[in-house]
């Protein structure tokens, strides 16, 4: 679902498998995470975001799609 949602809404091309992720592409994209996460927990005023809660996010979105 995270795959899906990465492809259908940042348009990752790369992300063409369900389970089987590069390695390169799982590490950009943790460290992708890591940026978002500390963007967000900087400017939410003092709230901390996860990575995990980021990850949610897309996997929902990817299976509302």
């Amino acid at each position: 679902m995270v795959a899906r949602s990465l492809r259908r809404h940042c348009g990752w091309a790369s992300l063409t498998g369900r389970y089987a992720w590069s390695s390169g592409d799982y590490v950009a994209y943790c460290d992708l995470l890591a940026g978002w996460s500390a963007q967000l927990s900087d400017s939410t005023a003092g709230e901390l975001v996860t990575p995990d809660r980021i990850e949610y996010a897309f996997f929902r979105r990817g299976r509302a799609a």
